[in-house]
């Protein structure tokens, strides 16, 4: 039902919001892709260290004044039947484990800030069961803002969001971060990134199933990622990232449960831009 919902949403505002904020010339942006890797971690939390295959596509709408719509859906198809010591139930192999829809709005300031704003919904075919309870599908409203600093501060980039679940979770998870881009060719962009999450209790609860009320600080985040422009509209991808879980507590749940807190991610994909 909350799929239908948030799908009705973004059909009405493709239906009305293009007459009010989208110039009449407006062009898409339309991509998609898939990546391939090793194992997929959400929030410090491997949800599947046997293989994953990730496709995704977005649509990316002008708006007037500098704005952007944003529609994006991503999707986590385990490879395997076993997910290891992970999260996610094992048994459904070739079959989509995750499914994430986005409507967001992004505005620029000015040449050097932009505001993001929005909605999140999450879907979980297999949460029946997960074994710390139910998991299905929930919603979040995110807001964050991205800074563009000048290249006497190394041109870094420096970025916070926060994400409030307003429905199965009641909780808060926030990210700050930053990162960097480098044109090492004319065909080849290396970014790294760097970030730290920090959650309430009920988002320990849900993405952890930490039985107590405990928050603190959730995942720290590095990633280096490659692109190469293969052709005009074909770019290659990949990237190998680090993840931590920092606070003490939340570690020590993690050795009783099992479940390493940190966890390495390699990553190979191609996009399609039209």
């Amino acid at each position: 039902m909350r799929v239908t919902v948030f799908g009705s949403a973004a059909l009405l505002c493709a239906a009305f919001l293009p007459s009010c904020i989208v110039p009449a010339d407006a062009k898409a942006n339309v991509t998609a892709g898939v990546d391939f890797a090793n194992s997929y971690v959400h929030r410090g939390m491997i949800q599947n260290e046997e293989g994953v295959m990730q496709p995704q596509a977005s649509i990316v709408i002008p708006a007037k004044r500098d704005g952007r719509i944003i529609l994006r859906t991503w999707a986590n198809m385990d490879l395997s039947n076993e997910t290891g010591d992970a999260w996610l139930p094992d048994g459904h192999a070739g079959k989509f484990s995750q499914i994430d829809y986005n409507l967001l709005f992004a505005q620029r300031v000015n040449e050097s800030l932009e505001v993001t704003g929005g909605f999140i919904n999450y879907n979980l075919p297999n949460g029946l069961e997960f074994p710390f309870g139910e998991r299905g599908a929930t919603n979040e409203f995110l807001i964050g803002a991205t800074y563009q600093l000048p290249d006497k501060l190394l041109a870094l980039q420096p970025r916070l969001a926060l994400h409030y679940d307003y429905d199965e979770v009641d909780g808060l998870y926030v990210n700050a971060g930053v990162s960097h881009a480098y044109e090492a060719s004319e065909k080849v962009l290396v970014t790294s990134d760097l970030g730290l999450g920090w959650m309430d209790g009920n988002q320990t609860f849900w993405s952890y199933g930490l039985p107590d009320d405990i928050s603190g600080m959730a995942d720290l985040q590095l990633k280096v990622q490659g692109d190469y422009e293969f052709e005009p509209g074909t770019t290659f991808t990949g990237f190998l990232a680090y993840s931590r879980v920092m606070d003490s507590e939340l570690r020590d749940w993690f050795d009783l449960i099992q479940i390493d807190a940190d966890q390495v991610v390699a990553s190979l994909g191609v996009r399609w831009q039209f």
